[in-house]
């Protein structure tokens, strides 16, 4: 994955951290039930949200590497899931980054699995988190405020 233009602090703070702070609380709720930790995937931890960069993991034996989202340029980083549960949330987050920033954001996959087996249970927690069925810039930003604004009327 590679971040190829910087996000902009504003779209960082109102739409990258709360989208993706979505995505993760969902994954944790029923159906879904993914254990997730901070950075290194110790028990305890929670997810890392910063102004430059968002980490998660699996918990404990769970995790494999830290998934990392970067709001500066970055060339080229990778996470490995070794297929651990927190591979779907992993696609979750990399979907949603990339139909949001698409001039900004990319990734791909070395995986040797079925492409659409390994998208669908990410699909499954975008679909919960954003109530929507078409994967498209404009849908996806708009649920995200609704949902903000459920949060929060004076958004």
């Amino acid at each position: 994955m590679n971040t190829k233009k910087e996000i902009t602090p504003k779209k960082w703070n109102e739409e990258v951290i709360p989208g993706i702070g979505m995505l993760l609380e969902t994954a944790r709720k029923p159906p879904f039930n993914y254990e997730l930790a901070g950075s290194h995937g110790e028990p305890g931890t929670q997810p890392n949200f910063s102004e430059d960069r968002i980490m998660f993991n699996g918990r404990g034996e769970d995790g494999y590497e830290t998934m990392a989202i970067k709001r500066t340029v970055a060339d080229f980083y990778f996470c490995k899931t070794n297929r651990n549960p927190y591979d779907a949330v992993c696609v979750a987050v990399l979907i949603f980054m990339e139909t949001c920033f698409r001039t900004q954001f990319s990734w791909n996959s070395d995986g040797d699995h079925d492409e659409e087996d390994f998208k669908a249970e990410g699909l499954a927690i975008l679909k919960a988190t954003f109530d929507y069925e078409l994967l498209d810039r404009k849908s996806l930003l708009k649920s995200l405020k609704e949902k903000l604004q459920q949060d929060d009327p004076a958004l």
